[in-house]
């Protein structure tokens, strides 16, 4: 399963060739609440929990 803002898709395999049409439709989307917004500190960041 892929999601972003809205949108979902369900992969059949790793190799699935909407992979790479799902990010690029949706990488970076203005329609996301944060638009341009870097992913950082989402593995390390503080109050992390395991």
């Amino acid at each position: 399963m892929m999601s972003a803002w809205g949108a979902q898709v369900g992969l059949d395999s790793p190799d699935d060739e909407r992979i790479g049409l799902f990010v690029s439709k949706y990488w970076q989307s203005p329609d996301a609440p944060e638009p341009g917004a870097a992913c950082t500190g989402g593995v390390d960041a503080p109050g992390r929990t395991a």
